[in-house]
């Protein structure tokens, strides 16, 4: 699969640094792990404010690694799973990442034609709704928790942007709703 042209601090660019460093170095918990990431002031999780490189807390590092354990990019052990091609190369691992992330919402009952539905019951609605993503994520069943879908939803919308089709017009997602 070609590589699909992202921002350094779009999600999938800090999910493959974080299996880079999971494969380098070990790790005994989330929160060191993060800690060193932040520490060594990662690319990937630093913004720009006020003029002002600065790098992501802790905290919020973590939860990204805690999101690539939960799509089983990351092992309980902090050892990344896949083969090394697909952890190396940009293009086999956004392809895994977007794999990995279809089957994780598939088993939350939130598959791709799932949240399809959704948005287009919400816009079918009297008065209708707008399809953000909280909204569609209130419509599905057993869903992933809040947080994870956003960032499930944003990887898919990066890496597969086709996947997301209404009435074969693109649904983008712009400020959180799915826009068509």
């Amino acid at each position: 699969m070609p590589v699909i042209v992202t921002r350094p601090q779009e999600i999938d660019r800090k999910l493959h640094r974080i299996i880079l460093e999971a494969k380098e170095k070990g790790f005994p918990n989330s929160t060191v792990f993060a800690a060193y990431l932040n520490k060594i002031k990662a690319t990937e999780f630093s913004y720009q404010r006020e003029d002002e490189t600065r790098i992501s807390k802790v905290s919020i590092i973590e939860r990204f690694i805690t999101f690539a354990q939960a799509i089983k990019l990351l092992n309980n052990n902090l050892k990344p799973s896949g083969t090394k091609k697909s952890l190396k190369d940009l293009g086999a691992f956004q392809n895994r990442l977007s794999n990995l992330v279809i089957q994780y919402l598939d088993s939350h009952f939130s598959s791709i034609s799932d949240i399809k539905k959704c948005a287009n019951i919400l816009l079918q609605e009297k008065p209708p709704k707008v399809p953000t993503i909280k909204n569609v994520h209130d419509k599905l069943q057993n869903p992933p928790s809040l947080r994870e879908f956003k960032d499930s939803v944003r990887i898919i919308s990066k890496l597969r942007p086709k996947a997301f089709m209404l009435k074969s017009r693109p649904v983008f997602i712009i400020d959180g709703i799915l826009k068509g």
